[in-house]
C-alpha cells in the first residue's frame, strides 16, 4: 500500500489557525526603497506630502468592500473598478485603489503598505504595488 501526502504551504496553515495571513513587516522593502529612488531621481520634492497610491486584486466584491470599509477607518481614500464579463461572475475581477497623503519617507511607505496590505491580505485581496505622481519643488519647471 503506498501511502501519499500532501504538502500544505505553511501560510495556509497559518491562515487556517489563526484566522489571517502571517504579519507584514512595516520595514521599507526593497521594492519600496526602489521606487522611492525611482522618484527622488524624477526630481519631486521629498519633504513634500504626495499622494501614495496603493493596490490590491480580488476575486469577490464583498471582499473589496470589507477591506474598503476598513481602509476608510485608517485614512485611506478608496476606489474600487470591476474588470471582467458583468454577466459572468467567475470571469470579473476587483481592483481596489486605496489613497494616502502622507511624506514619501521610507518608514511612512512601510507603515502605509504594511496597513494596506494587512486589511486587504485579511479579505483575499492580492497586493499589487504602490506608486504616485512626483510632486516637483515650487518654482520648477518639472
Amino acid at each position: 500500500m503506498v501511502r501519499t501526502i500532501q504538502l500544505i504551504p505553511t501560510f495556509l496553515i497559518l491562515k487556517l489557525l489563526v484566522g489571517c495571513t502571517p504579519a507584514v513587516s512595516e520595514e521599507p522593502t526593497t521594492e519600496d526603497l526602489q521606487i522611492l529612488e525611482a522618484l527622488r531621481a524624477t526630481g519631486a520634492d521629498m519633504e513634500a506630502i504626495h499622494g501614495i497610491e496603493f493596490v490590491a486584486v480580488f476575486q469577490l466584491e464583498a471582499e473589496v468592500r470589507l477591506s474598503r470599509a476598513k481602509l476608510e477607518d485608517e485614512d485611506f481614500l478608496v476606489t474600487m473598478i470591476q474588470y471582467g464579463d458583468p454577466l459572468r461572475p467567475r470571469r470579473r475581477l476587483y481592483q481596489l485603489s486605496a489613497r494616502k497623503t502622507i511624506k514619501p519617507t521610507p518608514e511612512a511607505i512601510g507603515s502605509a503598505r504594511a496597513t494596506f496590505q494587512r486589511i486587504t491580505g485579511r479579505h483575499n485581496g492580492r497586493y499589487d504595488g504602490w506608486g504616485t505622481e512626483p510632486v516637483m519643488p515650487r518654482g520648477s519647471s518639472g
